[in-house]
């Protein structure tokens, strides 16, 4: 009879551990979120799992713990707590992104640092083979973009739709980024899954404020982008400018030789 008390207590004491523990884990990863140091440092401190995920709602099912959150978010005394304290830094969300890679998104160059210092694999890529290279030339920031490519990381590297680092700088008018791609060797004509180039791309702007830059399609000519490439539904650059209402850029392709040449402009 008392070992059956005994086991019970046991049990039930085992329980409330339990329960107490998976509270903090869960307050552990909205105080990432928030970037409360003194808060995680507290619950850490009282046992909260370092490794633990999202819980809430439709977040959870991105998969994302505390340290994925805060890279995203650029809560740097954060990122260094959670490592302090063992979290790993090559851990994935579902979609197998990276601290890394939610550092790059984000433009966060101190916390990217930090991260490689730490062991961060930057040559680890999503699901969808999006790499951190993109990810950082899709926000157009230019020093994370240096870094990577300093590294060594491949310029011409395609996700699975077929776009690469150029083509989501240049989707986004983001014209400086763009050319330290170019200068890293990315290949100007290389084509998506649905036959689009940079240059058609920069054209279009379709997430470019305005519609397509002008400049990144001064760049891209620059550079020996042929205007005459059309994509699998027939689009051409300036068909592209022309149905997304982008007047400087469709004037700026109808006074270029449809003719492609290595240069077209002086950079």
């Amino acid at each position: 009879m008392r070992n059956l008390q005994f086991i019970t207590l046991f049990f039930l004491l085992s329980l409330v551990a339990c329960r107490q523990s998976g509270d903090l884990s869960k307050e552990l990863v909205e105080a990432a979120k928030m970037g409360n140091v003194v808060k995680a440092e507290s619950l850490l401190k009282q046992g909260a799992d370092v490794s633990s995920r999202e819980q809430n709602g439709q977040l959870a099912l991105m998969g994302y713990n505390s340290l994925l959150w805060a890279s995203s978010k650029g809560h740097f005394e954060m990122v260094k707590l959670l490592l302090l304290y063992g979290a790993d830094v090559n851990s994935t969300d579902i979609q197998n992104r990276s601290p890394l890679m939610m550092a790059a998104a984000g433009g966060y160059m101190d916390i990217a640092a930090l991260l490689l210092e730490s062991g961060a694999d930057p040559y680890s890529y999503s699901k969808q083979k999006d790499t951190v290279l993109m990810a950082a030339a899709a926000g157009g920031h230019n020093e994370l973009v240096l870094l990577f490519l300093g590294m060594g990381l491949d310029v011409n590297a395609a996700n699975d739709l077929g776009k690469t680092a150029l083509m989501s700088a240049a989707l986004r008018g983001h014209t400086q980024t763009a050319a330290s791609l170019l200068a890293g060797g990315a290949k100007i004509d290389l084509k998506d899954t649905m036959g689009n180039t940079a240059l058609l791309l920069a054209a279009a702007g379709v997430l470019h404020k305005g519609g397509g830059s002008v400049d990144t399609v001064k760049l891209l000519l620059a550079y020996g982008a042929d205007p005459t490439i059309a994509n699998r539904n027939g689009d051409t650059p300036l068909s592209a400018a022309k149905s997304r209402g982008s007047l400087p850029v469709v004037e700026l392709l109808e006074s270029v030789s449809l003719t492609p040449s290595v240069r077209l402009f002086q950079l």
